[in-house]
């Protein structure tokens, strides 16, 4: 099982971002959201699709044109039951 979540991982991980939002006349602040789906099928059950979310926050300095501050809002990180969706 563990072997086939982390191959979907891998293969499917969508990106999403946020506006950016200035903190001052260099530095912005973005949230991208890491966002997948997952198909557990264990033995004897039946087979369960998720959807999993983590966001990072992300603070970017325009004139660099580097991230230079990321963190991962582990408060904000979501697990929904998609099955039949």
């Amino acid at each position: 099982v563990a072997d086939a979540v982390a191959d979907q991982i891998r293969d499917k991980i969508d990106w999403t971002f946020s506006k950016p939002s200035p903190q001052d006349d260099i530095i912005y602040r973005v949230t991208a959201t890491a966002g997948l789906d997952i198909e557990i099928d264990p033995p004897i059950l039946a087979a369960r699709t998720y959807t999993v979310s983590l966001p990072f926050r992300l603070f970017i300095d325009t004139d660099a044109r580097t991230v230079q501050e990321r963190s991962a809002d582990f408060g904000a990180a979501a697990v929904r039951d998609t099955t039949g969706q």
